[in-house]
């Protein structure tokens, strides 16, 4: 099972402008004011209803129970410009090295699959392929990648923050990684810093659904600051995107 996507005229120009400011910086920022007419509300909406049946992390080493997640994997292969077949890839444990993520030791962690209908939801495979499409920029020769997509809700409730994913500065291990912001509601904190070589970090807080930073990973550094309540539950679902050229 596989599904293609054909990139409109209009997000190829855009992705264009974003792939020539994450060639120049290592990162790009993109907000959901930038995304207008790209991707219809309603489908945006149906989709971050997909982090209500979140799981919980049971790999976390603090023993907390703030987040939620699922995984899942797909291959994608251009075919020409703007043209994107996805297919689902066996469900297997994640794994980040130590070196760039030293929380978790480098051990296999476990978590609940992404079904591959969530996996082929025409505006899931949609933001990836416009997170290819910028990437592209950088690694102009591939045709071909092996992409993770994770699925993570923190949860913060008064007097106990919820950590993100990764906990601290770090790199993922990754060619590239996508961040989208799916919802926000009821939370301060949350806030990104990169680090990028050479030049003074980039701070921001994403605050609207799909807001996005895209990175080159190998380049450079980067973090989240913990999320917290500001009434009784304060909630943060992100969608990860790992790209690793294949």
């Amino acid at each position: 099972m596989s599904v293609d996507v054909l990139t409109p005229p209009d997000r190829i120009a855009r992705a264009t402008a974003w792939g020539r400011v994450l060639a120049a910086d290592d990162v790009v920022v993109v907000r959901a004011a930038e995304l207008t007419g790209l991707f219809a509300t309603e489908a945006v909406v149906r989709l971050a209803r997909c982090w209500e049946l979140l799981g919980p992390d049971e790999a976390l080493v603090d023993g907390g129970t703030y987040r939620y997640r699922r995984y899942g994997r797909l291959r994608a292969e251009r075919d020409a410009p703007g043209h994107w077949r996805f297919t689902p890839l066996p469900h297997v444990p994640f794994r980040q090295s130590a070196e760039h993520v030293p929380h978790y030791g480098g051990r296999a962690r476990m978590f609940g699959p992404i079904p591959p209908t969530e996996l082929l939801d025409p505006t899931l495979v949609g933001l990836v392929a416009a997170d290819l499409d910028i990437a592209g920029h950088v690694a102009t020769d591939v045709r071909a990648w092996e992409i993770g997509l994770h699925m993570v809700r923190v949860v913060a409730v008064e007097g106990a923050p919820g950590s993100p994913t990764p906990e601290s500065r770090h790199r993922d291990g990754h060619d590239f990684v996508g961040m989208h912001l799916l919802n926000r509601t009821g939370c301060t904190g949350g806030s990104s810093t990169i680090y990028p070589a050479g030049r003074p970090p980039v701070r921001l807080t994403m605050t609207d659904r799909l807001d996005t930073i895209i990175v080159v990973d190998p380049r450079l550094t980067h973090e989240v600051s913990p999320v917290s309540a500001t009434d009784h539950v304060g909630v943060r679902d992100m969608l990860l995107v790992d790209l690793n050229a294949r």
